[in-house]
């Protein structure tokens, strides 16, 4: 049972990314600010930003992969991670 756990716990880890920019793509607070610290600091920045956030608030481990086909269009592609 502990796998199969596992299993959905680290599925769900390697799309957290995806999941935080489809957050703030549908949220028109989220999305207002995000275009103001894009404006200000650049898309690279932010989104560099909100990937090291992720990381360290869901206390994650980087995976060697990326997935290249995010259901967000604020991002092109995403690191994916797994469970500590």
């Amino acid at each position: 049972m502990q796998e199969y756990i596992n299993t959905a716990v680290n599925n769900v880890a390697q799309k957290v990314t995806d999941l935080v920019f489809l957050e703030i793509q549908n949220n028109a607070i989220l999305m207002h600010e995000y275009l103001i610290h894009v404006e200000e600091s650049g898309l690279k920045n932010v989104n560099m930003e909100i990937g090291k956030a992720v990381l360290e608030k869901f206390q994650l481990q980087k995976l060697e992969t990326r997935s290249y086909h995010p259901i967000s269009t604020l991002i092109q592609s995403h690191q994916e991670y797994e469970t500590k």
